[in-house]
Formats: structure tokens, C-alpha cells, sequence
């Protein structure tokens, strides 16, 4: 018997997936092709719980003592509400520090000028890998990446500095709605 490849295999994958799809659609099931969203849904208020790596990723770097400082009592007690709409994302970030919104469109081509709560200005874009948004900003920071995605019925947004490979992680659990 002749093994077959990884090419091989993958194709029989390809004609059985199809199968399948093309019965679901012919028996009337046709939820799969219905919409080209995004699967996952990040509406909701979401607290801070914990955060992981923050301080060492902020002073990896390169943040000044008084930013970390900042950043620190800034999410001491974050809150976001987020509206998801297709590849609009409306995110509104509550802290000590400030409240402020921002509508990102996760089409990987719109671009945003923001001033960070530190007084730093970024330029982001943004697009959807599967089941996670991720945010590509480059600015006065240096290059950031923030990825939010739901982990186990919590938001996890992860802060990545490209430059420094470093990062942390802020969790968030649901949080009632105001």
C-alpha cells in the first residue's frame, strides 16, 4: 500500500470538508456561509481581574519610571465596555486616569492616530485572526501589538513589544453592565 503525502491528504481534507458543507447548504443548514463576521464576540463590560508581567514589560521597554508609574495606577481598576459589530470595535476604557473611546475598524488598511494616556502619539491598524483582534500600532512607543481574545469566559489582552520581545497580560472577567 503507497503512504500517501501531505499533500495528498490535505486535498482528500479539502473534498471531504466540501462535502460536508455543500450537504449542510442543500439540506437547508446554510448558518455556516451565512455571514463573513468574525465568530467571536468581545461586546460586553469587562473589569480588570489581574494582570501578568505588566511592571517588567513596561520597564523592558524602555517605559520611564514616572509612565510606569502611570500606566500602574491606570489600570489598577480598568474597566472597558466594547461593542462589537463586524469589523467595527468600539472599546470604551475606564481608569483612574482617563476615559476615552475608540473606534477601531479591523479591516488590516484603516489607519488611526491616537494620543496615549501618557501623552504618547500612536498610529494603529487593526484586523482579526480567527478569533482574536489584533491592534499593530507603531509611534513615539516604539512598535506595540495588542491582541484581545475570550479564554475560558475571560477577555485576555496581550501587550507585545515587537522590538523588545517582551510582554504581559491583562485579564479581564465580565463585569455588570452600568
Amino acid at each position: 500500500m503507497a503512504r500517501l503525502g501531505l499533500d495528498d491528504v490535505m486535498k482528500k481534507f479539502r473534498l471531504c470538508l466540501f462535502g460536508l458543507v455543500a450537504g449542510l447548504a442543500l439540506s437547508g443548514v446554510d448558518a455556516i456561509a451565512e455571514s463573513a463576521e468574525p465568530a467571536f464576540d468581545l461586546s460586553g463590560a469587562w473589569q480588570l481581574d489581574r494582570t501578568e508581567n505588566f511592571e517588567e514589560y513596561l520597564k523592558e521597554s524602555g517605559t520611564p519610571w514616572w509612565k510606569r508609574k502611570l500606566a500602574k495606577l491606570g489600570s489598577s481598576r480598568m474597566r472597558q465596555s466594547i461593542k462589537h459589530d463586524g469589523d467595527r470595535f468600539e472599546i470604551e476604557s475606564e481608569s483612574p486616569v482617563e476615559t476615552r473611546t475608540d473606534v477601531i475598524i479591523a479591516d488590516g488598511a484603516t489607519q488611526r492616530s491616537v494620543k496615549t494616556a501618557a501623552g504618547d502619539m500612536m498610529t494603529w491598524t487593526a484586523h482579526v485572526e480567527g478569533d482574536v483582534l489584533v491592534v499593530d500600532g507603531h509611534g513615539e512607543l516604539g512598535h506595540r501589538v495588542v491582541r484581545r481574545e475570550i479564554v475560558a469566559g475571560s477577555m485576555v489582552m496581550t501587550i507585545i513589544n515587537p522590538d523588545a520581545s517582551t510582554q504581559c497580560r491583562l485579564y479581564f472577567k465580565r463585569a455588570p453592565i452600568e
